[in-house]
């Protein structure tokens, strides 16, 4: 991906891929620079290639994609920035209301927070979309206890 991004600056995939292999590596800040690139590049339609795409694609296409919003939302939590993870992560929602991962994201981070009733908010909304999904199931039931009684990874 480092290659790609430097042979194609204006590339908003490759500044993703960019942005995912840094943050397998554990280089945060550096990921999540990639990924607000990549949204820039794109809200800005200075990707040839996005352009390209957006042009033969359905009408009303914008190419917003809920996937890099969680990644933007997740490399904002590795970094202890719980107000933009937040935020990406209601963009990520908006994009993909099907999604649960954004409920289960935030409501973790906001209980592990001492934030419990934000939290609740996240994961009931998150069980109204997937009601016998475990973890938040498991989330919900510990926030009633306070906080959670587990660690988890959102690597």
């Amino acid at each position: 991906w480092r290659s790609l991004a430097r042979d194609y600056p204006a590339s908003s995939r490759a500044r993703e891929g960019l942005g995912e292999a840094l943050f397998r590596e554990r280089d945060y800040p550096g990921a999540l620079r990639e990924f607000l690139e990549a949204l820039r590049l794109k809200e800005e339609r200075r990707d040839p290639f996005f352009l390209y795409a957006a042009g033969i694609s359905r009408p009303g296409f914008v190419g917003e994609q809920a996937g890099l919003y969680r990644w933007i939302a997740l490399a904002s939590l590795k970094l202890g920035r719980l107000a933009p993870a937040e935020l990406a992560s209601r963009k990520a929602v908006a994009l993909a209301p099907e999604a649960v991962f954004p409920h289960m994201l935030m409501g973790y981070h906001l209980a592990a927070a001492g934030r419990p009733a934000e939290a609740r908010a996240w994961v009931e909304e998150g069980l109204r979309r997937e009601p016998g999904n475990a973890f938040l199931l498991r989330l919900a039931a510990d926030l009633e206890r306070g906080k959670p009684s587990f660690a988890a990874s959102f690597d």
